[in-house]
């Protein structure tokens, strides 16, 4: 399968991660290739089933109502704008200029996705770099 990438690492794309979209059911998240299966998390939990992501670590989040919600990478991942774990506070300033205004720097902002108004990163910070990003659907129903 075809994956955007920048050197060793995947980029997300307004929409996804490469081939995994937001809005997929399970079945065609599981088609493309990029995910172990799902498993069901116990009644109760945020959201219904979660899958391990193939090469990168990380998750993915399924929601009933609107299919995958969050693409969670551990790492190798990185945005269409070069941000990557590891960037520094200023690298996100410089791409978010609203971090400068209401994200910390340990902490976490969720951000608008270039490119698709129903996404949005969320970005999280210590020690003045970048330890996380993911893409979500900015409706999710059941990550946080």
């Amino acid at each position: 399968s075809a994956r955007p990438s920048v050197g060793s690492r995947l980029v997300f794309d307004p929409d996804g991660l490469g081939e995994l979209k937001l809005g997929m059911t399970k079945k065609q998240a599981l088609a493309t290739g990029m995910i172990k299966s799902f498993q069901e998390k116990p009644a109760g939990s945020s959201c219904p089933s979660i899958a391990e992501l193939k090469g990168t670590g990380g998750s993915v989040w399924w929601s009933t109502k609107l299919g995958v919600v969050v693409i969670s990478p551990a790492s190798g991942v990185e945005t269409v704008q070069g941000l990557h774990v590891g960037s520094s506070r200023d690298d996100v300033v410089r791409v978010y200029p609203e971090w400068a205004v209401s994200g910390d720097d340990n902490g976490r902002l969720n951000v608008a996705v270039p490119g698709n108004p129903d996404a949005r990163f969320r970005i999280e910070m210590a020690n003045q770099k970048v330890t996380s990003i993911a893409l979500q659907d900015a409706k999710q129903d059941c990550y946080e």
